[in-house]
């Protein structure tokens, strides 16, 4: 909801006299302090109807739909949408309101055990793929269906391609990805075969493939997540709560954020999958790339 300034004709006795008026989006008139809602100029109606929006209507995070499943702890939380938009058949997925959404992925960078900085992904998923299994399933329709995705099979290596590529950019030391147990606890359970097939043993053979001709290998690491308080991502940068989901602090930066953590406050490592990308990895992957297709 964002207010706007309208210009406003008003018919008096002696001829028409003009005057500007800040309005909400439902048309009710904007105040100011001195209970004045006319102006001469659009330049004071327009300071007025700025002024309205940053008290009431302060700016929306970009912290996507689907930060509150994420684990607490992480910084620069993204949600990155791979679409097909120029593809003739249109999917809708029931996650994000975009069209042709073949994969999405949930991401923060967090602390590993030896102090190295983690892309994690808290999810990686592609609903109109999963959509497609479930009618090929049912016999709704046949495998090679028009209504199946492109990369219908290679969707995960074509998401981890990109993941890698980002994190290599960014000059991090290594991308994890939460456990099926972990997918499934989240869950409560829904899915959990599934969860399992795609964290444990899709991605890391998909991901070990990829990674071998540059020397990597998957392999089980650990990251930092906090365990009798949270940390959460803010407008203004990062908040900290207790247990009890009290507020005891905000501050620009997660690593000015930390002052504000309880007593007793600890930290828990969690084993998820993952693959190091050494220095020489990630300037051979700089150099190479990875192919377009397998």
């Amino acid at each position: 909801m964002c207010p706007g300034n309208r210009g406003k004709p008003n018919q008096t006795l002696w001829g028409p006299e003009h005057h500007w008026q800040a309005v909400t989006y439902s048309g009710k008139v904007i105040r100011n302090a001195s209970n004045q809602s006319a102006f001469q100029t659009d330049v004071a109606a327009t300071e007025l109807a700025t002024s309205h929006a940053k008290r009431h209507f302060p700016k929306r995070l970009a912290l996507g739909r689907w930060g509150h499943c994420a684990w607490s702890g992480g910084q620069d939380y993204r949600e990155w949408l791979i679409t097909l938009p120029h593809h003739g058949v249109s999917f809708f997925s029931s996650h994000f309101n975009v069209r042709n959404l073949l994969a999405h992925v949930r991401c923060d960078v967090r602390e590993g055990a030896g102090g190295e900085r983690v892309l994690l992904l808290q999810e990686v998923q592609s609903d109109w793929a999963q959509s497609a299994r479930r009618a090929i399933s049912t016999g709704r329709i046949e495998a090679g269906d028009d209504r199946c995705p492109p990369f219908m099979k290679e969707w995960t290596a074509l998401a981890m391609k990109l993941v890698l590529l980002h994190a290599v950019h960014q000059g991090l030391d290594a991308v994890a990805w939460t456990r099926g147990e972990h997918q499934a606890s989240r869950y409560k359970g829904l899915g959990a075969t599934g969860l399992h097939e795609l964290y444990d043993r899709t991605l890391p053979r998909e991901v070990s493939r990829m990674m071998r001709p540059f020397g990597g290998v998957c392999e089980m690491l650990s990251v930092y997540v906090p365990a009798n308080f949270s940390i959460r991502q803010a407008e203004n940068g990062y908040e900290v709560y207790s247990p009890e989901n009290e507020l005891l602090g905000s501050a620009p930066t997660l690593e000015d954020a930390r002052q504000f953590m309880p007593d007793g406050a600890h930290e828990l490592l969690y084993e998820v999958h993952g693959v190091r990308l050494t220095a020489t990895i990630r300037e051979s992957i700089l150099e190479r790339g990875f192919p377009a297709w397998g």
